[in-house]
């Protein structure tokens, strides 16, 4: 990543931390101010991938932002979960069987939901620049089979200690106490969880596959 792209990305987080905190201001609720810092954490990998890719010579360096990357790139993915918090605005009123569904034109709630919607595509921003940074990187194919089976899964687990089981990133220097809870709280859901959000890298890998084969124009606009 060179330095003009890790600006770009820089000003995006700007200007939606600056959103987060006009909408928290007129909103009035929380979670909006949260987003601010969630999206800070999710440009932290973009800052690593500039640093690597900067010190490439140097080894161990390397090592240490690579462990650094893996433990904030769940962040960016995270930003997704946040949708669940549009549940609690109402958009619509039922007015009984025959009259139908009343559509409430609220500002404040519509502010609220395009900033949670945007802060869920910052996050596959970031988290798409991520991935396809390391993607490139690895030259054997078997690394990139690894890359594609381990990261998801790991990401997966981060993100359901964070949301569901209410760890932060911190509360990683208590592996013990992390693993006690995730043992006891494992349940159909659970699975559920781990299996859905590994989709992401599948999808991103049959993007790859479209992008290199140049199927889109084939298979959308029927251009050969």
């Amino acid at each position: 990543m060179t330095k003009k792209q890790l600006f770009i990305h820089g000003i995006i987080f700007i200007l939606y931390a600056v959103l987060s905190i006009i909408v928290y201001i007129v909103a009035e609720r929380g979670i909006h101010f949260m987003l601010a810092w969630n999206a800070f954490l999710a440009f932290i990998p973009l800052v690593l991938i500039y640093l690597f890719d900067r010190y490439k010579n140097q080894k161990y360096l390397n090592w240490f932002l690579l462990l650094l990357w893996l433990f904030f790139y769940p962040n960016s993915l995270y930003l997704i979960t946040d949708l669940i918090y549009l549940n609690q605005d109402s958009f619509m009123q039922d007015q009984g069987l025959y009259q139908g569904l009343l559509y409430l034109k609220d500002f404040k709630v519509y502010l609220g939901f395009f900033h949670i919607f945007l802060g869920a595509m910052y996050g596959v921003l970031t988290a798409l620049v991520s991935f396809k940074y390391f993607y490139k990187e690895l030259k054997e194919p078997r690394l990139k089979m690894y890359f594609y089976i381990g990261i998801p899964i790991l990401v997966s687990i981060a993100i359901y200690i964070g949301r569901f089981l209410r760890f932060n990133s911190w509360d990683i220097f208590s592996p013990y106490k992390i693993i006690v809870e995730l043992i006891n709280d494992f349940n159909g859901f659970t699975i559920f969880i781990f299996y859905c959000l590994p989709l992401f890298s599948i999808f991103y890998l049959v993007f790859i596959y479209c992008k290199r084969k140049n199927l889109y124009n084939s298979i959308f606009f029927n251009k050969r």
